[in-house]
């Protein structure tokens, strides 16, 4: 199992060999009875640190979910004004190669009068 383990003693003379619950903190004797751990396991402090760390990881879920959702809103942002940045581009282009040809239709036309 997971945790720090640490002698604790018990006795002058006997040590216990001692985890740390990775849930609540608290120090758990390793081999401890199961109605000991059962006991633990049911009890305040232990089951309040759990609701803690529930909580937080809806909210963590739920924060990463809206960080996702603005990145995924400015991405499509950013992407409609590239499409409408060239867009104009190429309408700007049309309209100066039409303005173009029209000096080079005049051009050729005055030089049909000549």
């Amino acid at each position: 199992s997971s945790g720090i383990n640490a002698e604790w003693p018990l006795r002058p003379g006997e040590m216990k060999h001692m985890e740390v619950c990775p849930i609540c903190g608290a120090f758990l004797v390793v081999n401890d009875t199961q109605t000991r751990v059962d006991a633990h396991l049911s009890g305040k402090q232990h089951v309040g640190y759990a609701m803690i760390r529930d909580a937080i990881k809806e909210l963590r879920e739920e924060k990463d979910k809206e960080v996702k959702d603005q990145d995924d809103k400015r991405a499509e942002l950013v992407a409609d004004r590239e499409k409408e940045k060239q867009e104009k581009e190429e309408s700007v282009k049309k309209e100066a190669d039409a303005i173009d040809k029209e000096k080079e239709d005049a051009e050729k036309g005055k030089d049909k009068e000549r």
